[in-house]
């Protein structure tokens, strides 16, 4: 007699391998955009008083709606669905990075600059690491 899990096994196997693999590469990109655009915005001020309202409205939209929205336009693939999740994935680690360093002293950044670091240097040496554990967990308050 074949029981369920022997009629259906293979199938939900091979979904379940799918949806991870659709997991891991939209958060693999949605974190390194996320990461690439909040230290750009934490560069220009001018421009990240303009995007990151914009980003908390597009993140109230429901990702069913945004999906299909999608489907719309680019039709039923795959790439639809990294396309979308990889946005949504993106937007907490954007907001965190964006957050962390500013949130960096600036006695830290002065520290690399006397020390002779280039901006880059500083950034990767100095601000990222310090920022780090605000975009990993993000924003700690402590209450006393």
């Amino acid at each position: 007699m074949r029981t369920l899990f022997d009629t259906y096994g293979a199938m939900l196997e091979h979904a379940i391998l799918v949806h991870t693999g659709y997991v891991l590469i939209c958060v693999t990109v949605g974190f390194f955009l996320g990461l690439l655009l909040g230290v750009a915005l934490s560069r220009t001020p001018r421009i990240s008083g303009i995007v990151l309202p914009i980003i908390s409205v597009f993140q109230t939209i429901p990702g069913l709606v945004f999906i299909g929205l999608l489907f719309l336009w680019l039709g039923m693939v795959p790439m639809t669905v990294i396309i979308a999740l990889s946005i949504y994935a993106m937007f907490p680690v954007l907001k965190n990075t964006y957050t962390g360093i500013l949130a960096v002293e600036s006695r830290y950044v002065e520290a690399a600059k006397g020390c002779g670091m280039s901006p880059l240097q500083t950034l990767l040496q100095v601000e990222l690491p310090l920022a780090m554990p605000s975009i990993v967990a993000g924003p700690v308050s402590y209450t006393h």
